[in-house]
C-alpha cells in the first residue's frame, strides 16, 4: 500500500507567497505543485492587524474613561463638602434663595456622583477586574428594604411603590451590593419615565432555581426600535417628554446580571407600561437557568 505523504513550503518570490507541496510518489519520482496564496495570506494580514488596533483603541479607551472618572472625583468632593457646609450654615445664615441655589448644586453633585461611580463599575467590569462577594440573601427582606427606601422618593415624585412578594420567597445566593444598584437603577429609571399619578411596582419570585426579580411600571412603554439597544451603554431610553440620562442604568444592570450567570428580559407595549425581569440562578455557579428568549434583551 503506498503512502502519500506531502510537505508543504511557502516561498516568497518577488513579493508572491507561493506554497510549494512537495509528495513523493510509487516510482520513486517526485510531484511538486504550486499555489499562489498571496492574496489569502496579505487578507489574513490585514485582519490580525485590524484585530490588534482594536483590542489596542478598546483598551485605551477604558483606560482613558476610568482616568478621567477618578480624576473627576477630587472636584467633585470639594463641591459636595462646600455646598452642605454652606447649606448647614457654616459660613454664616442663607436667605430662602441662596439656599436653593445650595439645594441646587448639591442635587447636581449627587447625580455627577452616581454617574462617575457608574463609569468606573462599567470600566471595572470590561476589564474584567471586578470580583463578586457572594452571601445568602432572603428575596422577600431584601426586596422589602429597597422599597421602604424608595417609597418616600416616590412619594414626592407622585408615584405609587407597589412590592409584589411572598413574605417566604425563600432564599438564594447573590452579591447583595451589586444586586442593590440593580435594584435601584431599575426602580429609578421606572421613576424617570413613570408621570405623574402612575405605579411602579417591586416584585421577585423564585421558581426551582430561577430567581427572579423584576419591576414593572405604568409609563408611556418603550417605542421598538430602541428596545434592542436598550442596555447598550451610553444609549439612554427616552420618551414620553422624560428627560433621558446618561443611558448607563440599564447598561450596569445588564453587566451585573450576566455577573451573576443571568441574564435580562425587558417586555414593553406602547401605552401599557414597561417590565425589566432579571433572572438569577439560585445557587452560587448554578448555570441551567431556562433559556431566555431568541432577543434575550428585549422581547415585545
Amino acid at each position: 500500500m503506498w503512502l502519500q505523504t506531502w510537505r508543504f513550503i511557502n516561498v516568497v518570490v518577488k513579493r508572491s507567497i507561493i506554497s510549494l507541496s512537495i509528495a513523493p510518489l510509487p516510482d520513486g519520482a517526485t510531484l511538486a505543485r504550486f499555489a499562489d496564496v498571496t492574496d489569502r495570506f496579505r487578507i489574513e494580514a490585514a485582519l490580525r492587524e485590524r484585530n490588534d488596533a482594536l483590542e489596542a483603541s478598546d483598551k485605551l479607551k477604558s483606560e482613558f474613561v476610568k482616568r478621567m472618572s477618578y480624576e473627576l472625583r477630587t472636584p467633585l468632593n470639594s463641591i459636595m463638602g462646600f455646598a452642605e457646609m454652606l447649606k448647614a450654615g457654616t459660613a454664616g445664615p442663607l436667605n430662602e434663595r441662596q439656599m436653593d441655589y445650595a439645594d441646587a448644586v448639591v442635587t447636581s453633585s449627587n447625580a455627577l456622583r452616581d454617574l462617575v461611580n457608574d463609569v468606573l463599575d462599567l470600566s471595572e467590569i470590561e476589564a474584567g477586574a471586578m470580583q463578586l462577594e457572594f452571601e445568602r440573601v432572603d428575596l422577600y427582606l431584601f426586596l422589602f428594604g429597597m422599597a421602604e427606601r424608595a417609597r418616600e422618593w416616590a412619594t414626592k415624585i407622585g408615584l405609587t411603590l407597589d412590592l409584589d412578594c411572598e413574605a417566604d420567597g425563600g432564599q438564594f445566593v447573590a452579591d447583595g451590593r451589586r444586586l442593590r444598584q440593580v435594584v435601584f437603577n431599575l426602580i429609578s429609571n421606572a421613576f424617570k419615565y413613570t408621570p405623574r399619578g402612575g405605579t411602579v411596582t417591586l416584585g421577585g419570585s423564585i421558581h426551582d432555581e430561577d430567581v427572579r426579580i423584576f419591576v414593572d411600571d405604568t409609563g408611556p412603554g418603550v417605542s421598538p426600535e430602541i428596545m434592542p439597544l436598550a442596555f447598550e451603554r451610553f444609549s439612554a431610553m427616552g420618551g414620553a417628554g422624560a428627560r433621558a440620562g446618561a443611558g448607563l442604568g440599564l447598561a450596569l444592570v445588564h453587566r451585573f446580571i450576566e455577573l451573576h450567570n443571568g441574564w435580562v428580559e425587558l417586555e414593553s407595549h406602547a401605552g401599557q407600561g414597561t417590565r425589566v425581569t432579571c433572572h438569577l440562578p439560585r445557587s452560587l455557579g448554578r448555570k441551567n437557568l431556562p433559556p431566555p428568549p431568541p432577543d434575550r434583551q428585549a422581547r415585545a
